[in-house]
């Protein structure tokens, strides 16, 4: 294999800002915070829960001027609010297995048990194939939330780290949604497969469209690389090759609009399967 890509990252890419989502990651509590500030203008009640958290994670920081804060970040959209994230932790290669088996020993029956779409549901896994577009990435784990994912798997190799950058176009999701970080994808296919996973490839070159296959079952679907799409390794190990009907000009779409297309077809199966009536989504 080639030399391993690695993306560049610097001070500044650390810094998290914009109150929502620097309120969002606080509450989740699950990133953590190396430094944090915030202005004297913020509502009180915003203010306590930035010294909560600061006192949680044990993180430098405190009140500064706005004029501080945009020369911290180098962006004037912070809204008072500003935090410097250190690593996102990942879940490893043991603690995906473990997740999946306890998915899979929590199986749906084949008859409705819910009104609720979202209350029984076979297991969805997502694995990004060297996503590289962080705006991509950040939008992939924000539609993971939406249909309740079971997890997403990425690699070390070519893949954008989670960064603030992501986290805004995930809208916070990536604190909500189980992210793996794995040095090989294609064995964690193969033991995913051998538990009974149906590995699929979303890919504009399947013969039969995602409308034409039965998909109600536990399925780990790769989304593949912006300009490469699925990798040989990773293709060959797909059982299922879903395409998107497309009756555009265009002849695809790009990564994270294809995994909503997709994950939300998964769904529509799963759970108008499962319920007595259709979901309203």
């Amino acid at each position: 294999m080639g030399k391993r890509k690695r993306f560049a990252t610097n001070h500044q890419r650390s810094w998290l800002w914009g109150r929502n989502v620097v309120l969002e990651t606080l509450r989740a509590d699950v990133w953590p915070i190396e430094e944090l500030y915030w202005s004297s203008d913020l509502p009180e009640s915003v203010q306590q829960t930035m010294r909560e958290a600061q006192s949680r994670w044990h993180c430098v920081g405190g009140i500064e001027d706005r004029t501080r804060l945009t020369q911290l970040c180098g962006s004037d959209q912070h809204q008072g609010i500003l935090a410097r994230m250190g690593g996102f932790p990942c879940g490893d290669h043991e603690a995906l297995l473990a997740r999946v088996k306890t998915a899979l020993a929590q199986l749906p029956s084949s008859s409705p048990r819910s009104t609720d779409p979202c209350g029984s549901h076979w297991p969805l896994w997502v694995i990004c194939d060297r996503i590289q577009d962080g705006f991509n990435f950040g939008a992939i784990l924000r539609v993971c939330d939406g249909v309740r994912a079971e997890g997403v798997i990425i690699g070390h190799e070519s893949q954008v780290p989670i960064s603030p950058q992501v986290a805004r176009s995930s809208a916070g999701a990536v604190n909500h949604v189980p992210i793996f970080q794995v040095a090989d994808i294609a064995a964690v296919l193969d033991e995913m497969s051998r538990l009974g996973v149906k590995i699929a490839a979303g890919s504009e070159k399947s013969k039969q469209t995602i409308w034409q296959q039965p998909l109600r079952q536990s399925i780990a679907i790769i989304i593949g690389n912006e300009g490469e799409g699925i990798s040989p390794t990773l293709q060959q190990r797909c059982q299922l090759q879903l395409g998107i009907p497309m009756t555009g000009q265009v002849s695809s779409l790009n990564a994270a609009v294809a995994a909503g297309v997709l994950l939300y077809e998964i769904r529509r199966q799963q759970w108008t399967h499962l319920t007595s009536t259709s979901p309203q989504l």
